[in-house]
């Protein structure tokens, strides 16, 4: 984690950033399996060409729950707040943001 925070390139909001990105596929992919999109469709809805990458995230998306996923972009917004006003260094932040998001659980969806 401070190898992450130290790294300019790797900073804590780049992190936060990355971690809201999956969120959001996951998000996309949960409506896609709603809807009954076929698998076929889902890179353009996504963005992304990988197959791989996408069977992953069609994974996540049966493994989390919508209210986890929502939970999920609330931390995200209040450890980027806080990190962004000097509430917190950007290791604790982030340190807290996982410790939290483990919380959330991911082995049962509701």
């Amino acid at each position: 984690l401070e190898d992450i925070v130290e790294n300019e390139e790797r900073s804590a909001s780049y992190v936060i950033g990355m971690i809201g990105r999956q969120a959001r596929l996951i998000s996309i992919a949960q409506s896609l399996l709603e809807r009954k999109v076929p698998r076929g469709e889902w890179s353009e809805k996504l963005g992304v060409n990988q197959e791989f990458v996408i069977r992953k995230i069609g994974e996540q998306a049966r493994r989390f729950s919508s209210q986890q996923i929502t939970n999920l972009y609330h931390l995200l917004i209040q450890t980027d707040l806080a990190i962004k006003t000097g509430v917190v260094a950007d290791e604790h932040g982030l340190l807290n943001l996982l410790t939290r998001a483990a919380t959330l659980g991911g082995a049962h969806k509701s």
